[in-house]
């Protein structure tokens, strides 16, 4: 028998934070033969950390070590959230700042040296606190030792900021991207960290047939290939012929093209890369730029401008790692893998600034047949279309075949020869100097590959487009379009033969998806050989060179299978019967069956039956459903109609992966899937069932032929199958292709959503048309009138009648939307019922969500509701025996309960008195705060939470905790919670500002609108306030307008302001308004063809009759007034109702603007060290609308100190406005305004206001 180390005792029970009592209760035995086979295993008593009972851990292997690669030095998340590592970056990076280079390695120097001295080594820090909590643990002196309990306190507080540190530190490896932050999930990440690294890491390869495991043999091998794969190879000058080729960019462009960045330009290109991707060799990921912005923005800033002028920068910032990611599963030599290049930050924000300023034009240049990398354009275009060209091959007839070449690129990124990219740059006339600064970004680099994490020597490169660089996409494009035009210079002098899909059709020769390669044309030796030495030619230019074994050739059924034969020897590609997937994707040759997406079923098994999703919680396997499982057959999805049984064996593998059930282990499904699948402010969880996600996918396929999208493949449906009909009017056959089919099959989601826009009303059949919102005419029932009159008609423009998808601001189709709306079909949902948005928007973990959720749903397995179910054989509450466990009396209601809501001073009569849904509602949303130590918390929910685990405890492990042990735990969770809500690294590029309305200078005059809309009823109205440049009113509108959406009711508002405004004769106006969409659809900067676009055509030529007019956005807190306009038209008739002066109440949101009150447009967050509030209590004031006499009113003043002092002054000098409340400002000085006279008010620290009484007119928190 061994004697455990560690303590001696393994249970510890406390009572008011005192230890009371210590036992040994847990022990581990090992049987004879596990002793001999592991005779060095050890048996320790681990401290206790966050449980009264200590883990035991058996060692069976205490003095193994494994050697782990080296890699290069990275800058460690963790560091952000200690706030000495801000000086220290900010200091090193303002000392050194002359060139970005420069920075960066001083930067890097310092902070390297700061986390070596100050930060350490996290793990090293965990363990000397293990350390030093098992020595006070197991000090006899322990249990009567008021000083070693208190330091035990201290220690835990910070072995639990080591955590937090270290969660930092997995998440940061395992790069996982779908996991939201807040949960403790360092297990998962570090479980995905360790599966990524094992599947990364390369033991063994086959060199010339022979395995090799020699560690230096296989570097030294790597790194010779890559060496070789990069070297440059001759390639010819391209003829001439080829040179002068249109469209080409207009020289007009160059200007932007070379103009100097601004910081806005430069901040947009930092802030959209995701700021946990893998650093190039500086070691600097994206967040840290993120985060220290305002101190490295002016660095980049002049970086990007001085490469722009230059044409060249720094080139140290071209060095760059070579990841080796697998191509599949277990690659044996070294061409199965992908090398992806790791760039420096720094040079990706110039690399991305060059992106933005190009991509708006490669539209024009890149030809309709390339469908990669550009908006609008995708994978699925080309998937359609050569799945309809394989359809018309398998039924050509007649003497004329046709042949289809899939054809593989060998190495394409890495082989383009830089001297081609050159020369097609300057083709495309993109201006010298742009050229000059892209070939030094491109021929500059230098590359390290990392072997198993560890950089070997860098080499230079001598040709081929880094994999990784945000410009090489849109290079490689560019190299591509030189071959698509050498095809359409062949097709027009006739000596490539396209293939048509339907008489008189779209003649279709070649589709390219970056190096994926389709090519048509007819069946004959001379047409195959004039297709490979076009190839052959592109390729001596280029560099590109086919790759014959894994190209494939197919015919047409009518070629005789000798001349097939033949066709493929004389090209040397394999000739096949099946092409196979086409980007990702499988070729339907026959009948939809579900074998052919048995890979679907495949993937998603491999990717749920992980191990490593085993540390997920509810919540966090129904994100990874939602952002990862789903996408994996919604890809094919969005191009045919999956068959019922592999939609059902989709749904079945995520119903029984979110409620966590295995082969072998059953447990219930707690929420029926059809709920799972509604929306969350319907009461579901957000995911969709394959069934109705996949007909919404397909839909989307039938809108852009409905509206006449100009895609190759929309031109071939509808020449293919309705060429003299319409598309509503459109069927299918037997014999149409899989595609169409699967659309004609959806078209019933568009009928529903589709209503005609009316402008001039002649082309719409006003009995039998969908012009109402619901139905026809033919069917008008009497609440249709309301519908009817709230349809805006133009007033000042002739707009053509247009169908629309009436379910979208925007009047364009949305998956989402169509989604939802097949939910309704199926299912309709009272609108009453549609109020569960508040639960997700609830400031707490997203497992508390997920609880309070299966509350709501009553589907918490207590004891009532496990006997409803047949799993338990009794329903009386396991802690007092009294009455039935359900989630009322469990979390309320029980005695116990009642006595930790006691304790913690939150209950009242009317606590205890509310029925069960309300008791949920009304408590989790009203601010519940208790004082615990220094900081205040809102605690209803981390009640409930730790209620329930408390139970759980008792049930399952027999724990009893005393509620006032409970008490303490819940208010550790709840700070826990605060930290992990309001300590975030992740950065956002909004940032809080503080608003206010302000008047104008002469000769402008201020129209504020709004619109409103009730969610229950759907029935909308809008408000608008005219003022002069000082802010005195002139007049205001509110409109009742009926049921329209709140989109509609915003532009409806603006519309009438403005006849208001031209009616009064004003000629200077600026307009505001707090919804930023139809300010970017009225500017122009957004796409708008929806049913509100008669009233946008009408706001336009309204401008015409102003001499200066600006339409602008303006966050809601400063559009009070309009907003109280727009709120009272719903209880004024229908139509527009004018006030010549201010209504009740509206005087106060006037005067408040006047006074230029500023408000945060921050999330609501607790305020940081120096912060206030401006707080008042009385029955009427200049701020807002008459609260009842005695309840507190109150804005955040954060960081506004230099403001208090004026905001007082102006106070003061309007007494009159006072009346009988008041102010109190607090801040830098801290001083009180009340009744004109100036007062000291209390001091506050960095968690808020501490607590005074009602007598002194102020409350220290809201």
């Amino acid at each position: 028998m061994q004697e455990a180390l560690g303590c001696h005792f393994t249970w510890t029970k406390k009572r008011n934070g005192r230890t009371v009592m210590r036992e040994r209760l847990n022990r581990a035995v090992l049987n004879l033969s596990t002793m001999e086979e592991f005779s060095t295993a050890k048996l320790i008593n681990l401290p206790r950390l966050c449980s009264d009972h200590h883990p035991i851990l058996l060692n069976i292997q205490p003095n193994s070590a494994v050697r782990r690669p080296r890699g290069p030095p990275r800058f460690e998340v963790a560091w952000l959230t200690r706030e000495d590592f801000g000086a220290v970056f900010e200091n090193a990076w303002k000392s050194h700042n002359v060139t970005l280079a420069r920075a960066i390695e001083e930067t890097s120097k310092a902070c390297f040296a700061w986390g070596k001295e100050s930060f350490g080594d996290i793990f090293k820090q965990k363990r000397l606190l293990v350390a030093r909590l098992t020595g006070i643990q197991n000090s006899s002196d322990y249990q009567y030792s008021v000083f070693l309990q208190k330091l035990e306190g201290e220690l835990l507080t910070e072995y639990h900021r080591i955590l937090h540190a270290e969660e930092l530190f997995w998440c940061q490896k395992s790069r996982v991207e779908w996991i939201n932050s807040g949960d403790r999930n360092t297990s998962f990440y570090h479980t995905s960290t360790i599966v990524q690294r094992n599947r990364n890491r390369i033991t063994t390869l086959k060199i010339d047939d022979n395995w090799v495991d020699d560690d230096m043999q296989l570097r030294s091998h790597v790194r010779s290939f890559f060496q070789e794969l990069f070297v440059a190879k001759q390639t010819n000058i391209m003829l001439n012929s080829y040179l002068n080729f249109q469209p080409q960019m207009e020289d007009s462009a160059h200007e932007s093209l070379l103009k100097p960045a601004s910081l806005d330009e430069v901040k947009q290109a930092l802030f959209s890369m995701k700021g946990l991707k893998s650093p190039g060799p500086d070691g600097l990921q994206a967040i840290f730029f993120q985060k220290y912005w305002t101190t490295v923005s002016g660095t980049l800033l002049h970086f990007v401008n001085s490469a722009l002028i230059n044409g060249s920068f720094e080139p140290s910032l071209l060095q760059a790692h070579v990841a080796l990611i697998p191509k599949g599963d277990a690659p044996d030599v070294i061409q199965k893998f992908r090398p992806i290049t790791l760039l420096n930050v720094a040079y990706k924000v110039l690399s991305k600034v060059l992106v933005n300023r190009l991509r708006p034009y490669l539209q024009e240049l890149i030809g309709p047949f390339q469908s990669s990398f550009l908006a609008g354009r995708s994978t699925i275009d080309n998937i359609v279309l050569t799945q309809e060209a394989v359809h018309s091959i398998r039924h050509r007839k007649g003497k004329k075949g046709a042949i289809i070449l899939k054809i593989d690129l060998h190495k394409a990124f890495d082989s383009v020869s830089w001297g081609f990219l050159e020369k097609v740059l300057l083709d495309f006339n993109i201006p010298p100097t742009l050229v000059k600064l892209i070939m030094f970004c491109v021929n500059s680099v230098k590359l390290s590959v990392l072997w198993n994490g560890e950089p070997l020597p860098y080499f230079e490169p001598q040709r081929g487009l880094r994999q990784g660089d945000p410009l090489s996409p849109y290079l490689f494009i560019m190299v591509m379009e030189k071959l698509s035009r050498m095809i359409l210079n062949r097709i027009h002098s006739k000596t490539w033969k396209p293939i048509q899909l339907s008489r008189g059709g779209l003649a279709l020769s070649h589709l390219f998806f970056a190096d994926d390669l389709m090519l048509f044309c007819e069946a004959s030796h001379s047409q195959l050989s004039m297709v490979i030495n076009c190839l052959k030619e592109f390729a001596s230019y280029s560099g590109l060179e086919i790759n014959l074994a894994k190209s494939k050739l197919f015919v047409s059924p009518n070629i005789q299978s000798a001349m097939a034969r033949s066709l493929s020897i004389s090209c040397g590609i394999p000739l096949t019967s099946n092409l196979g997937t086409y980007l990702g994707v499988p070729i339907i040759h026959g009948r939809n069956s579900a074998a052919q997406y048995k890979y679907i079923i495949e993937k998603m098994q491999l990717k749920l039956a992980s191990w490593k999703q085993n540390t997920l919680s509810l919540a966090g396997r129904r994100i990874l459903i939602q952002s990862v499982t789903s996408s994996i057959p919604a890809y094919t999805m969005q191009t045919v109609l999956l068959p019922h049984s592999t939609c059902d064996a989709i749904d079945k593998m995520n119903r029984n992966f979110l409620w966590g059930t295995k082969t072998g282990n059953s447990r219930p499904h707690l929420v029926s899937w059809e709920v799972v699948c509604r929306s969350k402010d319907q009461g579901g969880l957000g995911l969709r069932a394959a069934r109705d996600n996949n007909r919404a996918l397909v839909a989307k396929l039938g809108w852009r032929v409905l509206v006449g999208d100009e895609a190759p493949w929309c031109q071939v449906m509808r020449q293919k199958y309705f060429r003299t009909s319409t598309f509503l009017s459109a069927e299918a056959s037997p014999r149409s292709s899989v595609t169409w089919r699967s659309i004609i099959h959806c078209k019933d989601v568009l009928e529903f959503g589709l209503q005609w826009r009316i402008g001039l009303g002649d082309s719409i059949n006003f009995w039998k048309d969908y012009w109402t919102y619901s139905s026809p005419l033919c069917n008008f029932i009497t609440a249709q009138v309301n519908e009817i009159l709230s349809i805006p008609l133009s007033s000042t423009a002739s707009v053509k009648d247009k169908i629309v998808w009436k379910y979208s601001d925007d009047g364009f189709f949305s998956i989402k939307s169509a989604f939802h709306q097949i939910l309704q079909q199926k299912a309709p949902i009272p609108l009453q019922d549609q109020s569960w948005l508040w639960v997700w928007k609830l400031r707490c973990s997203e497992r508390v969500r997920m609880f309070l959720w299966l509350l709501l749903c009553n589907r918490v397995l207590t004891n009532a509701v496990r006997f409803e179910r047949h799993l338990a054989s009794s329903l009386i509450c396991p802690r007092c025996g009294g009455d039935p466990e359900t989630p009322l009396h469990l979390l309320r209601d029980c005695p116990f309960a009642t006595q930790v809501w006691t304790l913690l001073g939150l209950g009242d009569r009317e606590f205890f008195q509310l029925p069960w849904q309300h008791w949920i509602k009304i408590s989790s949303r009203k601010v519940t705060r208790v004082q615990h130590g220094e900081m205040s918390y809102d605690l209803f929910l981390s009640i409930i939470w730790q209620l329930w685990k408390c139970r759980n405890r008792f049930i399952f492990n027999g724990e009893h905790i005393p509620a006032a042990a409970l008490c303490d735990k819940i208010c550790d969770y709840a700070q826990d919670t605060y930290k992990a809500m309001v300590c975030n690294i992740f950065v956002s590029m909004r940032e809080p500002r503080w608003i206010c309305w302000y008047p104008l200078d002469p000769p402008f005059y201020k129209l504020n609108t709004d619109g409103s809309r009730i969610q229950d009823t759907g029935f909308a109205s809008a408000g608008r306030v005219l003022r002069d440049q000082s802010g005195v009113f002139i007049q205001c509108y509110s409109v009742n307008i009926g049921l329209v959406s709140i989109f509609l009711a915003e532009l409806w508002g603006c519309r009438e302001g403005l006849i208001l405004c031209k009616n009064k004769g004003l000629k200077h106006v600026v307009v505001e308004m707090d919804s930023l969409s139809a300010v970017q659809v009225i500017n122009g900067q957004k796409e708008q063809d929806s049913l509100s676009a008669v009233l946008v055509f009408d706001i336009r030529r309204l401008r015409f009759e102003f001499d200066s007019i600006i339409i602008q956005h303006t966050p809601r807190e400063a559009n009070s007034a309009a907003d109280f306009l727009a709120g009272i038209g719903h209880s004024l008739p229908i139509g527009t109702t004018v006030f010549d002066s201010p209504p009740p109440r509206l005087n106060a949101f006037l005067e408040r603007d006047m006074l230029g009150f500023p408000s945060c447009t921050a999330s609501r967050v607790e305020s940081s060290a120096g912060s206030g509030f401006l707080l008042f209590n009385g029955q009427e004031s200049c701020f807002g609308a008459s609260p009842p006499m005695g309840s507190w009113w109150g804005w955040n003043l954060a960081n506004l100190v230099h403001i208090n002092s004026r905001l007082a002054s102006r106070l003061l000098k309007k007494r009159e406005a006072v009346g009988k409340a008041g102010y109190g400002l607090c801040g830098k000085p801290d001083f009180q305004v009340s009744k004109g006279a100036l007062v000291p008010l209390m001091s506050f620290d960095s968690m808020g206001l501490k607590r005074i009484g009602r007598d002194e007119n102020m409350i220290g928190s809201i």
